[in-house]
């Protein structure tokens, strides 16, 4: 994966780039993300546009002062290259989000957490983050029967919420 974090101008180096990449054959061509920084562009053309009021202006230049980051781009790519994927614990105490391999099982999944979790894993209660979130949180997820039990050859997905129960 190339990274380009470009300016103002580029002199073309991010479509060179661009092309070599697409110049590579085959299932394992890199990705290019490319992460633009034009504020300055960005300021001068606010500043010069004479059908805004000043209020205007000095919020787009806020806005352009920080924009919107480019990082989450940066990671779902990164994510995706490296078939990668999130799945997250939650307690009373903390909510926890821990990487995995895309198509790895349960047990796998909790072995991140304690090798003792892999070993003796028996099952796990699951539930989607986008469930969880609707309901507010597991005990009225428990209550709408949205969660749900999996055993050992459950493949886990991305942004899944797990409580694993095991014995050692």
């Amino acid at each position: 994966m190339y990274v380009a974090n470009v300016g103002e101008t580029d002199d073309g180096h991010v479509q060179a780039l661009a092309d070599f990449l697409e110049s590579r054959s085959g299932p394992s061509r890199p990705s290019l993300v490319s992460v633009p920084v034009r504020q300055e562009v960005e300021r001068k053309d606010v500043e010069n546009d004479d059908n805004m009021s000043d209020n205007e202006k000095e919020e787009l230049l806020l806005e352009a002062a920080f924009p919107p980051s480019k990082l989450p781009l940066l990671l779902k790519e990164a994510f995706s290259t490296l078939s990668l994927q999130t799945y997250f614990t939650a307690g009373e105490k903390e909510a926890r989000a821990w990487v995995i391999r895309k198509g790895d099982t349960a047990p796998k999944a909790a072995g991140k957490i304690h090798s003792d979790f892999e070993r003796g894993f028996i099952k796990a209660s699951v539930i989607g983050w986008k469930e969880l979130v609707e309901c507010g949180n597991l005990a009225t997820a428990r209550d709408r029967g949205m969660v749900r039990l999996e055993g050992k050859e459950y493949i886990v997905k991305d942004g899944d919420v797990i409580e694993f129960f095991f014995n050692v």
